[in-house]
């Protein structure tokens, strides 16, 4: 994460006037103020609570079921920032689940790798099946 936040955004985002993600094959592009306030964040060891007021933000208003998610190999979201992300929601009921690949019979997910459609039978049913027996 340190080239990303030290170097890839500082760099590319002057240069293309945004953040150029998929021309270096990471996600969709970045408008350049969300890339910026993205690089802030991450330079920052509270993230996005380094520039809200934590009473501001909703995290101890939602106290319903919550499922959270991470995944091996995910330079993005590693187990200890997703634990460390659900913690904020003090008064939810959280079910935390660090995803094994190898377990589902699956391949490796890497970030945001979630989303793609590939994963319909595996990650989605088993979210789709944990909102059907949460909802």
């Amino acid at each position: 994460m340190f080239t990303f936040w030290y170097i890839l955004i500082p760099t590319l985002t002057p240069l293309f006037s945004y953040f150029p993600a998929k021309k270096i094959g990471l996600f969709e592009n970045l408008p350049k103020q969300m890339a910026y306030q993205w690089e802030r964040w991450g330079k920052h060891k509270d993230y996005i609570l380094s520039e809200f007021d934590f009473e501001d933000l909703q995290f101890k208003n939602y106290d319903k079921h919550l499922l959270s998610l991470s995944f091996p190999k995910d330079e993005y979201a590693s187990k200890s920032s997703v634990d460390w992300l659900a913690k904020q929601f003090i008064n939810a009921n959280i079910e935390r689940r660090h995803i094994i690949p190898e377990k589902l019979g699956i391949e490796n997910i890497g970030p945001f790798g979630f989303f793609r459609s590939k994963f319909k039978d595996s990650l989605w049913e088993m979210t789709n099946e944990w909102i059907e027996s949460n909802g």
